[in-house]
Order: structure tokens, then C-alpha cells, then sequence
């Protein structure tokens, strides 16, 4: 069993085409806020994420190792949520002016993107959770590296 840090910073996430898209609601992604409030330092269960291996990997810039990509099969909206929560604080992090080199900010960035090179951070990072329904890829990227969103007229 691994927590969601290592995780995190360790795998980088596939979200097959077949899988439905985002969905949880306020409600939903309110309590597991909540949940992650209570526990503090604590370990806590937040429910089984299972995935499947994949023929890819990358070798990150900050990491000698290469991180792997792993087909999420179940917990997409939990990782999803916790990606987006990691986001939002990275980028009040942003707003408040704090430092790429704070080692939190750092790790918070190393949840969320995987680098080519130490020397793109943190500037051209790759998104760690892909998704292969091409619209939602694309929604993805517009969220999480601020690039253009054009919704398809379906």
C-alpha cells in the first residue's frame, strides 16, 4: 500500500477513453477536503485507487529514475480532486509570491508535473494525469497548465 504522496511524485496517471468523465460534485469533493482536514499528520484510508501497468514510462529532469504510467481503472475522481486541490494551492502559492525554490511549492509541483529536464522547471512541465478521451485531455490541460480551451460542438 503506498500513500497518496508517493503516488503522486512517483507515477504519473492514464485515464482510459471508456472511463466517464469528472464528475463529483461540491458535495463530494467537500468531504474528502474535510477528511484531509481531520487527519493532519495521521494516516488515513482513503479508499482503494486501482490501476493497471502501462508500456510507458519517462525519465524526469529531477529524478534519475523514470516515473511510470499506470492505467487508472478505479479512484479517478479521488486522485482527480486531490490533483485539482494541489492545484489551487500551488497556484495561491503563485499569487502570494512564494518562491519556485520553497521546497513545499516544490513538492506540491512535483504531484502535479513531470519535467524532461531539472532545467524546464518550472516553467514547461507535463501534466501527470492524462486522460485519452481527446476533449477531456484537452480540458485537462486548459485547468492544470493554463493552455487554451475551445469545447467541441457536440
Amino acid at each position: 500500500m503506498e500513500n497518496i504522496d508517493s503516488l503522486l511524485k512517483n507515477f504519473y496517471f492514464i485515464v482510459p477513453a471508456n472511463q466517464r468523465g469528472y464528475s463529483w460534485s461540491y458535495k463530494e469533493a467537500n468531504s474528502l477536503y474535510n477528511d484531509l482536514n481531520l487527519i493532519g499528520d495521521k494516516s488515513h484510508y482513503l479508499g482503494s485507487i486501482t490501476v493497471s501497468e502501462s508500456e510507458s514510462s519517462v525519465r524526469c529532469g529531477y529524478n534519475t529514475n523514470h516515473i511510470y504510467g499506470y492505467i487508472l481503472e478505479d479512484g479517478q475522481q479521488r486522485v482527480t480532486t486531490i490533483m485539482l486541490m494541489l492545484k489551487a494551492l500551488k497556484d495561491k502559492a503563485d499569487d502570494l509570491g512564494i518562491s519556485h525554490d520553497n521546497g513545499i511549492y516544490q513538492e506540491i509541483t512535483k504531484c502535479l508535473f513531470y519535467y524532461d529536464n531539472e532545467s524546464d522547471y518550472p516553467s514547461s512541465g507535463k501534466l501527470k494525469l492524462q486522460n485519452k478521451n481527446p476533449e477531456l485531455q484537452t480540458y485537462l490541460k486548459y485547468l492544470f497548465l493554463n493552455i487554451g480551451y475551445e469545447p467541441s460542438s457536440m
